[in-house]
């Protein structure tokens, strides 16, 4: 009966789905604590990536961005085409990932996240992979809902990083780079755990995020705060 409730929950469509929650109507929160110590108290958007058996027979695109649920198939592979903008705002624009794409490439992103470029020239020459903020301006936590299930997520960055020169796959027109990954269980509990360095690398305005879905996964909640944004 939980599991039921947190999918319907979950299942909110385009209208209002996105709408920050705490402070209803703001497109921009204010006030995080960065990095690692980054709590989970403040105004947020929830993400929920629900799993489903079935392909939905239509692309369920969400023209004005503010989509909280994204359908991926059980069992599945999902592959997310992020891309960071310079306007400080967060968009899905893509709910349909059932097709296994969220998204079809660097042209044509799934999900927006800002980005301020100006932070990567704000480095010490002498170590210029190291910015004195990250130019993703959110903190992103984790946690899985539903049944004991587990997933497994890497990100990709389109082009050579600080961890690998080596090419995994082509996708999307562009060839793509791991970056990092990471497995999440629920066995019991549903704590968030922070993974925003793990799904965003500095040096790049894309990402693609791959998920690998378990025949019972269900439910995974992305709770997304908006850092603070200088244009």
């Amino acid at each position: 009966m939980i599991e039921r409730r947190e999918f319907l929950k979950a299942a909110i469509g385009c209208v209002g789905g996105a709408m920050m929650l705490g402070v209803p109507g703001v497109a921009l929160a204010q006030g995080n604590v960065e990095g690692e110590a980054a709590s989970l108290s403040g105004a947020h958007f929830n993400l929920n990536i629900i799993g489903v058996k079935n392909a939905k027979n239509a692309n369920f695109k969400c023209e004005n961005g503010n989509a909280a649920s994204i359908f991926v198939l059980r069992g599945g592979r999902t592959r997310f085409f992020v891309h960071g903008v310079e306007d400080g705002s967060y968009q899905v624009l893509d709910r349909d990932g059932t097709d296994g794409y969220v998204g079809t490439g660097i042209a044509d992103p799934g999900i927006l996240l800002p980005f301020n470029s100006s932070y990567l020239e704000d480095h010490d020459p002498a170590t210029p992979d190291v910015f004195a903020a990250s130019p993703w301006r959110v903190n992103i936590y984790v946690r899985m809902l539903g049944k004991p299930n587990t997933s497994t997520w890497s990100s990709y960055t389109p082009g050579v990083n600080d961890k690998t020169t080596a090419i995994s796959f082509n996708d999307g027109g562009s060839n793509w780079y791991i970056w990092d990954s990471f497995t999440l269980t629920k066995d019991g509990g549903t704590k968030f755990s922070l993974v925003t360095d793990s799904l965003l690398s500095d040096e790049y305005q894309d990402m693609l995020w791959q998920l690998d879905a378990s025949l019972d996964y269900r439910i995974c909640q992305m709770r997304i705060y908006l850092l603070p944004y200088t244009a």
